[in-house]
């Protein structure tokens, strides 16, 4: 690769950095709510300072990886983890310079067309709730109520996927979204993204209703089937995925869990469980694709699960008109 290519994604990755903190900061602002209620009632409310020292400290990290990348010469650093990862086979695991070119290489060739379909949709009907529907109602008119579902409103088993309780709810789960199914995009089959999140979101839901009294709303669930996917499938022998990205995908799902533990009280567990199991279970159903196999039957499975999304989101927005 020559120099001025390495230099030229080197920036575009610190451009991806620098996005990603302010992105994330946002999340401060949740991460203060939750400390000032674990101060103020920490009976009720104690477990939220983990949730809040988490995310303070992952974003600080964030905002410590882009500072320091953006003054580090990126050819010196190509060239040091190069060495590093040729004359220590023990450090192969690392995530080295060489193997984020490629990525980000890779990654620039690829237009997520389903991720951003996807994601789109989800943003509309979350806008049309905020705008057009009062607060006290969206939840009657599409969440996850466990008693409407089990007297026979099936529908809120996918619905309940396109609301969310606030901006910051929306605005964490689309960057996350976009995330996860770019990365599937890039190494795997488009159309499994569509395919994922959809049984995702319905395997969070019904584990939900088995397990979980509180009602729900959000996307989490069919996100974590991706990281789920990915999870499982990264790495493989048959996947074009590296298997860098299996570790990312094990710390995230773990983040998740300390967080979902933290803060327990308001946040379903069980959907998000239920999302990452379907997920990872999925993996081992399809097995790994390779982005330029011929169409297989997978493929078609996930054109139906999209008109089967955007259809769920059509009845969605009429029901909270």
């Amino acid at each position: 690769m020559s120099a001025d290519a390495i230099r030229e994604l080197h920036q575009d990755l610190v451009r991806r950095k620098r996005r990603a903190f302010f992105s994330a900061l946002p999340l401060l602002l949740l991460a203060a709510y939750a400390w000032a209620g674990a101060l103020t009632d920490p009976r009720r409310f104690g477990g939220l300072a983990l949730f809040a020292v988490l995310t303070a400290a992952m974003i600080g990290q964030i905002g410590y990886h882009w500072w320091t990348l953006r003054g580090t010469d990126p050819m010196l650093l190509y060239e040091r983890e190069s060495r590093d990862a040729a004359g220590h086979p023990h450090r192969a695991r690392r995530v080295h310079r060489a193997e984020l070119i490629a990525h980000e290489a890779r990654t620039a060739r690829v237009v997520p067309a389903a991720s951003l379909a996807l994601t789109g949709t989800i943003v509309a009907v979350t806008a049309v709730q905020f705008i057009a529907t009062p607060t006290s109602q969206w939840l009657a008119a599409a969440g996850l109520l466990k008693p409407a579902v089990k007297a026979g409103q099936w529908w809120r088993l996918l619905t309940y996927s396109y609301l969310h309780g606030s901006i910051m709810h929306i605005i964490a789960n689309a960057g996350g979204l976009m995330m996860l199914g770019r990365l599937i995009e890039t190494y795997d089959r488009r159309m499994r993204v569509p395919l994922i999140y959809l049984f995702a979101a319905l395997g969070g839901s019904i584990l939900s209703t088995l397990t979980f009294p509180q009602s729900s709303v959000g996307a989490s669930a069919g996100i974590l089937g991706l990281a789920g996917y990915l999870a499982v499938n990264a790495g493989r022998p048959a996947s074009e995925a590296p298997e860098w990205i299996r570790r990312k995908m094990l710390s995230i799902l773990g983040m998740t869990v300390l967080i979902g533990t933290a803060a327990y009280s308001f946040i379903d567990n069980a959907a998000h469980a239920g999302g990452a199991l379907t997920g990872a279970t999925l993996a081992f159903l399809l097995g790994p694709g390779r982005s330029s196999d011929p169409p297989d039957r997978a493929d078609a499975f996930g054109a139906a699960a999209a008109l089967v999304l955007a259809a769920g989101a059509v009845f969605t927005i009429a029901r909270l008109l």
